[in-house]
This record gives C-alpha cells, sequence and structure tokens, in this order.
C-alpha cells in the first residue's frame, strides 16, 4: 500500500493535484503567477469583493487580478499589466469587461446570469 506523510494514498483527501494544458511559457507564467497577492491592508469592501471573485469600480489592478486573475488573450504578465481595456472571454453570458484609467477600474461590464 501507498502512504503519503503517513496517510494511506487510498484516502482521496490526503492526494491533491492541479492540472492544466498550457499553449506556450507565457500561458504558464500568466496562470500560475503567485503575483500579486493579496494585500491585507487594502479597504475591507474590496477584500470582500476579491473574496466573491468580483470587480468594483476604484479597484486596482492588482486588485482585479486577485480577484478574477489576468485576462484572457495573449501576452506576458508585464504585457497584460499596460492594457487599459482588459476582455475576460467566457461563453455567453459569462463574460466580461475591466476598463481601467491610470491602474484603476473605472467602469466594469459584468457576467451576466442565466434566466
Amino acid at each position: 500500500m501507498l502512504v503519503f506523510n503517513g496517510v494511506p494514498a487510498t484516502d482521496v483527501r490526503a492526494c491533491s493535484a492541479y492540472y492544466a494544458v498550457v499553449a506556450d511559457p507565457w500561458q504558464l507564467e500568466r496562470k500560475l503567477s503567485l503575483s500579486p497577492l493579496v494585500d491585507q491592508s487594502w479597504a475591507r469592501k474590496s477584500l470582500d469583493a476579491i473574496e466573491q471573485h468580483t470587480v468594483m469600480v476604484g479597484m486596482t489592478r492588482a486588485m482585479v487580478v486577485a480577484s478574477i486573475g489576468y485576462p484572457t488573450c495573449y501576452g506576458t504578465i508585464r504585457d497584460l499589466d499596460k492594457l487599459d481595456e482588459s476582455e475576460y472571454r467566457a461563453a455567453a453570458p459569462f463574460g466580461s469587461d475591466v476598463y481601467f484609467r491610470n491602474g484603476v477600474v473605472y467602469k466594469y461590464n459584468p457576467p451576466g446570469q442565466l434566466p
């Protein structure tokens, strides 16, 4: 029997994994980036929005990335941090758009909901 840290491998709760298919190194960097981290000094309402995976006007780019990740487009993290408009493509009605001015959200088109 295989044992991992003293726990039988048959115990599914003892096992965890992350599996992702990536096309290029730029995508790997974007998907597995550990930055930006959530800064506990951010405003409580921003931290609450991050926990709910949503965006609010007034959030910084780092807050948006912590909340919903990087947009679905080709580019490195450095390239994506320069965008004034971020499109999050998803099957309708779940896509959204985030608009930045000087690194701060001024407009957000949230995803729709199914009826």
